[in-house]
């Protein structure tokens, strides 16, 4: 049996607007971790969060956003497929 396996490169923009009803999505493998340190991340300030990132301002203020807006459980609503965000 084979298998595929995609790797995304970082991006420079991302679509977090589009929504895709119509596609079924696999469930992420490490939600509860990823729920964990969404949950310290969301604590942090867009400063600190850009300098434990090393991110510019603007993004690190995007970042914190985005965050911020993290929620379990996932729907087509507050949700994205990685595949299709990156621009």
């Amino acid at each position: 049996m084979s298998s595929f396996i995609a790797l995304l490169s970082p991006a420079k923009l991302l679509d977090d607007q589009t929504h895709y009803p119509n596609i079924s999505c696999t469930e992420a493998a490490f939600v509860q971790e990823a729920a964990e340190l969404t949950a310290k991340l969301k604590k942090l300030s867009p400063e600190k969060l850009g300098d434990l990132m090393e991110m510019s301002p603007a993004l690190a203020s995007e970042t914190h956003a985005r965050l911020q807006q993290w929620q379990l459980p996932f729907s087509h609503q507050n949700a994205h497929p990685a595949m299709l965000m990156f621009k």
